[in-house]
């Protein structure tokens, strides 16, 4: 297992999304519990249909922007385990990733259920200057790459905080 660099650009999604019907589109129900610990520490279950996966991911931040992440498949049983650590200051994130490709590139769109209803378009890129195109059918959408408030842990441990900083976004910018 090695630790790999994420760099990624995010866009809060205004509008409810409606996928064009000839965009193929994996649904995964993703269950996101961080833990008490001195690093960015969390688990998830991602469920794709009947199949359920569990992972363990240590995140730190990169010099430049991006985070340096370590994450491997545990099991069900290492799973419970871990979950015992869970971070009684934070909720239990629930959400749907919606993974597409355009010309080759991934996004995955989160549509939140718990603690915020909430969706946040994510791509990942070589670099934090990287042009990024955002199909036009996904409606309203502001960036918020650099805004903080907008990462999983901050959502799961103060979802009021990013709620106030949504609608300064919202109100800025006469959504």
């Amino acid at each position: 297992m090695k630790e790999t660099l994420e760099i990624e650009r995010k866009w809060l999604v205004i509008d409810k999304v409606i996928f064009p019907e000839d965009l193929a589109v994996e649904k995964i129900k993703i269950t996101q519990v961080y833990l008490k610990s001195e690093k960015k520490e969390r688990v998830r279950t991602l469920e794709v249909g009947k199949e359920v996966k569990y992972t363990h991911t240590i995140k730190r931040a990169a010099e430049g922007g991006g985070n340096w992440e370590l994450e491997r498949e545990i099991s069900p049983d290492e799973y419970c385990e871990l979950v015992l650590r869970a971070d009684k200051d934070c909720y239990i994130i629930l959400k749907q990733r919606n993974v597409f490709f355009i010309d080759g590139v991934k996004y995955e769109l989160d549509i939140f259920s718990h603690p915020l209803k909430i969706q946040i378009l994510e791509v990942e890129i070589e670099s934090i200057d990287q042009e990024v195109y955002v199909p036009g059918w996904l409606g309203n959408y502001i960036e918020v790459t650099n805004v903080k408030g907008f990462s999983n842990k901050r959502i799961a441990s103060k979802p009021e905080a990013t709620m106030k900083k949504i609608e300064s976004i919202l109100q800025e910018a006469k959504c």
